[in-house]
């Protein structure tokens, strides 16, 4: 162990309802020992309440839903902070995007909003994307929270919601505003949320670009799980390195 905080992504430990390999017995052994962390979530489908429950029901124990820090709940912690004028927004996404935007203190607002959140929805049609960009004509801004640029369902490659707001982006002529997983404002909001400094953190993901890069960057500790993939061609080099790699989350649990 390394740093007093550490900060997980949600899909380093807990992916398509299974924990990683190792992440049970990590969890476990930082409870026993007090040792904070926090896990991120760029997935807007579900409150974190949810996402808790999902993960104690799976094997994890004590899980707490204030140990997990959304995108959609750092968006409206952002604009409170900076735009607390501009709290109409409306929102393409799920339950856990309409609780985070009610909870913190935000308007739904699909007539005249200031924002356009946007999340992954799967049964929107062109004209509901056409009159999301009726919304971003009128004088809206873009919000993404989610973007994957793909989703793998049963072994398929399946449009993420990165492409989606892509296709917004360049269809309005505006950029988005992200707070998807390794965007700077997702990890500031998080570490302002939780109180804590860069030099406190140890950042343990599984996605050099998105997890690794980002944390380097803010001069935190990183771990880097490989997954058992191959490290080559990632782009480490002596400037941008992490400073420990494991194959799986098992090698930080003893």
């Amino acid at each position: 162990m390394i740093r007093s905080y550490y900060l997980f992504m949600m899909e380093t430990l807990f992916h398509g309802g299974v924990p990683a390999k190792g992440a049970v017995e990590l969890l476990r052994k930082m409870q026993e020992k007090g040792m904070p962390y926090v896990i991120l979530s760029e997935q807007c489908g579900k409150p974190r309440e949810e996402l808790a429950a999902n993960m104690n029901f799976a094997g994890f124990r004590n899980i707490n839903a204030m140990d997990i820090y959304t995108s959609s709940l750092a968006a409206v912690d952002w604009i409170m902070w900076h735009s607390p004028d501009k709290n109409k927004a409306a929102m393409i996404g799920g339950r856990g995007m309409r609780d985070a935007i009610v909870k913190g203190g935000m308007v739904i607002d699909h007539v005249s909003p200031d924002w356009l959140f946007l999340g992954m929805n799967k049964t929107l049609s062109y004209v509901d994307y056409s009159d999301a960009l009726q919304v971003l004509e009128e004088g809206a801004e873009l919000i993404v929270t989610d973007e994957r640029r793909i989703q793998i369902k049963d072994g398929i490659h399946m449009i993420g919601n990165g492409a989606v707001a892509h296709m917004l982006e360049y269809a309005s002529g505006k950029e988005a505003v992200s707070f998807g997983r390794g965007s700077e404002r997702f990890l500031k909001q998080a570490m302002k949320y939780f109180d804590v400094t860069p030099e406190s953190l140890t950042m343990v993901g599984t996605d050099f670009e998105k997890d690794i890069v980002p944390a380097i960057k803010f001069g935190m500790n990183t771990v880097f799980v490989t997954q058992g993939r191959s490290i080559m061609d990632l782009g480490i080099s002596d400037e941008v390195h992490p400073d420990y790699i494991v194959e799986d989350l098992s090698g930080l649990a003893k």
